[in-house]
């Protein structure tokens, strides 16, 4: 019976434990998610892509999206975005760009890592 009580305890006291390492994202590091949002679109509206290049995790994915970025003109295109959700360290949101009479929407994914945020993930969504 001891026994079970002191297992029981422990396991307890260690899965309380397990969440101290858990770092949420406090509002001014989400108003600065906002803010590079908002200059990666007035950038690509200007047809430069060096603030969505420089947020940009490394990754061959990445990469080879950044190649067929770059070839685009978007002076003509229409820009917006969703506002972006937390969670922990992690955010998402939809970036809609509109030409014309077609809307492409992606999905993008951040990390906060070292102060910075970076997207870590970049995908086509249908809707």
């Amino acid at each position: 019976m001891i026994r079970r009580t002191l297992i029981l305890f422990l396991i307890i006291l260690l899965t309380g434990c397990s969440n101290l390492n858990k770092y949420v994202v406090n509002n001014i590091e989400k108003e600065q998610l906002t803010l590079k949002l908002r200059d990666i679109k007035d950038d690509l509206s200007e047809n430069s892509s060096d603030s969505l290049v420089k947020m940009i995790e490394p990754s061959l994915k990445n990469d080879y999206i950044l190649r067929q970025i770059k070839t685009l003109d978007f002076r003509r295109i229409k820009i917006f975005f969703s506002k972006p959700e937390f969670q922990g360290t992690l955010a998402k949101n939809i970036i809609g760009f509109n030409s014309l009479d077609s809307t492409i929407y992606i999905e993008l994914e951040y990390r906060f890592r070292d102060g910075i945020w970076q997207i870590t993930d970049m995908k086509e969504i249908r809707r």
